[in-house]
């Protein structure tokens, strides 16, 4: 498809390929991920022998029991969950696990908790996020706009400067939504994201 990068042209282009012609973006060929035993004593396998291949444009549901792992290998595949993996992520042909910083801003995560700033509002947590996860030569005038389609986008436009406290829990996860879509990354992990709405 032609490279654009107008996301309306991109999307459209997307939707003319076969999704199985489609090329794969995400690439995960985790072997296994231990974590010293709570013991003290050993290493305890948290997941073993996990193959995943994401499309471009598609959309991957992963469903198991509760305990089964899942949000650990969601963790391993948007990097947050390095440490003790044997195997590969790959994004785009980029090796996730050596090079986390430098594609950390390509890759956006909403965890199962998340865990607020006790007092930042939710604009205060969109310029936080920004300035750890978008490039360096990202202006302000574009951060701020990011921010405020991604309120408009959830419905939050309103709650932009309340605090944490006064946030219902459904509230909270539409910001940490939000938060994710100011990045635009290429790629979003969701932890049960509509857990509270």
């Amino acid at each position: 498809y032609a490279k654009t990068d107008d996301p309306a042209h991109r999307t459209k282009a997307l939707k003319a390929i076969d999704p199985d012609k489609r090329p794969v973006v995400l690439h995960a060929d985790i072997l296994t991920k231990k974590v010293k035993s709570n013991t003290g004593v050993g290493m305890k396998e948290l997941i073993r022998d996990i193959h995943v291949d994401v499309k471009e444009g598609s959309l991957v549901a992963m469903l198991g029991t509760a305990g089964a792992g899942k949000s650990t290998v969601m963790n391993c595949m948007n990097g947050m969950e390095l440490q003790g993996v044997q195997g590969s992520v790959m994004f785009r042909d980029v090796d996730l696990i050596h090079n986390f910083d430098q594609m950390k801003h390509l890759i956006g995560s909403v965890p199962q908790k998340k865990v607020f700033h006790p007092t930042f509002t939710p604009e205060e947590e969109f310029m936080q996020a920004a300035m750890l996860r978008l490039p360096d030569d990202t202006t302000d005038q574009e951060i701020r706009q990011r921010v405020d389609a991604a309120l408009a986008a959830v419905g939050m436009t309103e709650f932009a400067r309340h605090a944490p406290h006064l946030l219902s829990g459904g509230q909270k996860q539409r910001v940490a939504i939000a938060g994710i879509i100011a990045m635009e990354p290429k790629c979003i992990v969701l932890d049960e994201p509509t857990a509270m709405l």
